[in-house]
């Protein structure tokens, strides 16, 4: 998803905690050196719940695939490109145990009935925070876009030439963007302590 990914898995032993840890650790590595960022990728500590029957695994499973679709993502849940859906319409995928999902739901055409709908986890505890709006920090690169999309100033330096209350404007504006206070203090070429006074005047 955009804010956030569900995972079912199976696991042997009490390894949840360390597999999160390195998957963490390494995927973070990875996507900071990809987009040229640094500081931590995710925003909150992971959250399981255990799947004790054969109603909640199927359950779960179809909520996941159908997660793209309720957040008006695609219209139905095999259009859906980043999740495990494809590997049960053919595609080879050693990650995800098609047979296992296959036994407990009897047959493939029921189990891609199931994806076709929304099952009964509404009201689920794992799932109730699916769609709330996160914080999502941009790369410094970004932030200067967006800077110099709304100033209209061809560089960062020019932003000394603003008259103060336009400055305060842009910079209150910068924030709602989501430009952290570093970020507009770094632009603006101002102090953080600055950055947070003018935001607090709105």
């Amino acid at each position: 998803m955009d804010n956030h990914i569900h995972l079912l898995l199976q696991l042997t032993d009490d390894t949840l905690s360390s597999f999160f840890q390195s998957l963490g650790t390494l995927f973070a590595r990875w996507y900071n050196n990809k987009y040229s960022r640094s500081g931590h990728l995710f925003q909150d500590r992971f959250y399981s719940s255990v799947i004790e029957t054969e109603r909640a695994f199927l359950s779960a499973l179809s909520y996941i695939h159908n997660n793209p679709v309720k957040a008006n993502m695609c219209r139905y849940a095999s259009e859906y490109p980043w999740s495990s859906i494809g590997a049960f319409y053919g595609a080879k995928n050693p990650l995800i145990n098609v047979s296992y999902a296959y036994n407990i739901a009897g047959s493939k055409d029921y189990l891609l009935h199931l994806f076709a709908k929304d099952t009964d986890l509404q009201d689920d505890p794992l799932f109730k925070n699916d769609h709330r709006q996160t914080n999502h920090y941009l790369t410094d690169e970004k932030a200067l876009d967006i800077f110099k999309s709304m100033t209209h100033l061809s560089s960062a330096s020019d932003a000394s030439t603003l008259e103060k209350s336009k400055r305060n404007a842009y910079i209150q504006a910068l924030r709602e963007k989501g430009l952290t206070v570093k970020q507009i203090a770094r632009i603006m070429d101002i102090s953080a302590s600055t950055v947070k006074r003018i935001c607090k005047m709105t």
